[in-house]
């Protein structure tokens, strides 16, 4: 599947749900932060071969 028709099928996802009218500049900046905070907390404490370890492990 190409990137193009990948992008439509999401688009179209949203519309049929109507969260277009979520789908702000201010809305996606603070949803994408608080995922890359909850990314950010696996690798906190880690040292750089512990989280080469977690990366190489298979996820669910």
């Amino acid at each position: 599947m190409a990137i193009r028709e990948l992008q439509e099928e999401l688009a179209q996802f949203a519309r049929e749900r109507d969260w277009e009218q979520f789908h702000t500049p201010k809305n996606l900046v603070m949803a994408l932060a608080g995922e890359a905070g909850e990314l950010a907390e696996i690798f906190q404490w880690l040292t750089p071969e512990q989280s080469q370890a977690i990366m190489a492990t298979p996820g669910p």
